[in-house]
């Protein structure tokens, strides 16, 4: 079964922080860009997956792959350049809420709770991630997701500028 981490943070900062977790951060984000970046404190999940031994019911684990998984890179270019902005929460229920907003192909994190306007509740749009809404591929030997510890769900909901067009 793969398996998702929690929404892990860790204070905003580069490789050289002295927090281990923000110099962490930095560094995978840094290797990833090609170039040194800036880690913003915006969650990050850590997502493992097992290599099996064969495609045989009686299979083993032989090892696993980890994978960081930097949330908004999920969300960037959604949305096109004349799109009203959205507000995309992803919450689980281990860490809480993180808010970020969706700006055409851009995206913004703006920090943890639910900081979407309250008065846009009734217009809410989510989605809960887990084994029976993670497919990777309906007709193979497939891996299911196991979500046992943290259920999390993604909503998206309008900003103020957007709320007439939702």
């Amino acid at each position: 079964q793969i398996s998702i981490g929690g929404l892990d943070t860790a204070p905003a900062g580069g490789i050289d922080h002295p927090d281990l977790g923000t110099s962490f951060f930095a560094y995978i984000l840094s290797f990833a860009a090609g170039e040194v970046v800036e880690y913003t404190g915006e969650p990050l999940s850590s997502v493992y997956i097992p290599v099996m031994s064969s495609f045989d019911e009686d299979r083993e684990t032989v090892a696993v792959i980890l994978s960081v998984v930097q949330w908004s890179t999920y969300f960037e270019n959604i949305l096109g350049s004349s799109a009203q902005p959205l507000y995309v929460v992803i919450e689980n229920t281990c860490n809480g809420a993180f808010t970020y907003e969706l700006q055409g192909p851009g995206v913004i994190f703006l920090g943890k709770g639910n900081l979407a306007s309250a008065e846009f509740e009734n217009m809410v749009r989510s989605r809960g991630l887990d084994k029976d809404n993670f497919v990777i591929e309906e007709n193979t030997v497939a891996l299911k997701l196991n979500q046992d510890l943290c259920d999390y769900t993604i909503s998206i909901y309008p900003t103020e500028q957007g709320k007439d067009s939702y």
